[in-house]
């Protein structure tokens, strides 16, 4: 269980970085600038797909477990929902405590 809490971890932190990505694209269309709009359509393709399909069902599998551990749930904060800054990075910040 602890190498799908790590990857589930690092799934997150990987879609907070595409999400800040997509920021950036919209910044730069707000600016009056041309967006990469390649790169917009694919942030937004993977955030449509890789949760439903990849990711929920191995949250689905280890939240009940991760639930019933108070140290486990501690250690992989990062698997709250509601747990700080979604733009840190495995290993620092709010998603490790």
């Amino acid at each position: 269980m602890a190498e799908t809490m790590r990857l589930l971890c690092e799934e997150h932190a990987n879609v907070a970085k595409l999400l800040y990505v997509l920021e950036r694209r919209i910044e730069t269309f707000n600016d009056g600038g041309q967006p990469d709009y390649d790169i917009v359509e694919g942030v937004i393709g993977y955030c449509l797909s890789f949760p439903e399909l990849c990711h929920h069902p191995k949250e689905d599998l280890v939240f009940p477990q991760a639930r019933d551990h108070r140290s486990r749930r501690r250690r992989w904060r990062c698997l709250d929902r509601t747990a700080g800054d979604p733009a840190s990075s495995p290993g620092r910040g709010p998603f490790y405590r």
